[in-house]
């Protein structure tokens, strides 16, 4: 099953894309983009936005699911 950072290298590299020229397109650095692929962290809605747009994809796609909670 895909996670959101293997869905990032992998919409990456299927585009053909280095991630610096992916860094580039998005305003971002070589060494984010690694970090997030690495599951070092996640993007913001900004960086995803940026991120989906250059790769043609949706940004949710590229953000962690959100784990539902009750509060007691």
């Amino acid at each position: 099953m895909q996670t959101p950072r293997t869905e990032l290298k992998a919409r990456r590299l299927a585009r053909g894309m280095t991630a610096l020229k992916l860094a580039l397109a998005t305003g971002s650095t070589e060494g984010r983009l690694y970090a997030l692929e690495r599951g070092r962290g996640n993007p913001s809605r900004d960086e995803a936005e940026a991120i989906g747009r250059a790769l043609g994809v949706r940004a949710d796609s590229l953000l962690p699911p959100i784990n539902n909670f009750t509060m007691a």
